[in-house]
C-alpha cells in the first residue's frame, strides 16, 4: 500500500489528482470519502 501511494504522489501528485485524472468527477469523489474514510478518534469526541 505504501509503494501504491508513493506512485501515485509521484506520477499523479496525489491520490486525488488520479482519481480526477481517470474522470470521477467532485461529487463522486465526495462519495468515495464518506464510505473509505472514517473520522479520527481525536474528532470523534467534539
Amino acid at each position: 500500500m505504501y509503494e501504491s501511494l508513493n506512485h501515485l504522489d509521484r506520477v499523479y501528485g496525489g491520490v486525488i489528482s488520479y482519481i480526477q485524472n481517470i474522470g470521477l468527477t467532485n461529487d463522486q469523489i465526495d462519495t468515495l470519502k464518506q464510505k473509505l474514510l472514517e473520522p479520527s478518534e481525536k474528532y470523534k469526541a467534539i
